[in-house]
């Protein structure tokens, strides 16, 4: 959705692979890696879970446009990852109305459910949270 939102406003263009990320706590990121095909975002690789250190990307050699929050975590990116991507955009956040084309062409192509039948995607399968002391704070 976030690599949507970045085509819709401009912040990439249909040619670009997406590294969309989303500061996910503790020091954490939630990623993907899109492309685009007709206008439409397309996950290529996650979305996964991990420290911003441990990033990786399969996507061999791509040119990569990075957008959302988890760009503040860009210097504790590998710099392999860091040396491939062109612009950063950290500001970006995804927007429902960018949800519409792509429910469109899922519904086009007979991908419907009822909606008790709807299950999120979980990217983790259990939270890494941490009590105040082990985080090193004093109550």
């Amino acid at each position: 959705l976030q690599a949507q939102t970045a085509l819709r406003l401009g912040e990439v263009d249909e040619e670009a692979c997406v590294l969309s990320m989303l500061d996910a706590r503790i020091n954490e990121i939630y990623y993907a890696v899109c492309e685009f095909e007709e206008g439409l975002a397309l996950v290529r690789e996650g979305p996964r879970a991990c420290p911003a250190a441990d990033l990786v990307v399969e996507a061999s050699g791509a040119t990569l446009r990075a957008v959302g929050s988890g760009c503040h975590f860009a210097g504790d990116l590998p710099e392999t990852i860091r040396a491939r991507v062109r612009s950063w955009a950290p500001e970006l956040l995804p927007h429902a109305r960018d949800l519409v084309p792509l429910a469109l062409a899922g519904l086009a192509r007979g991908e419907s459910q009822q909606a008790q039948e709807v299950q999120p995607v979980y990217v983790r399968d259990e939270i890494n949270w941490k009590k105040l002391a082990e985080q090193g704070k004093t109550i």
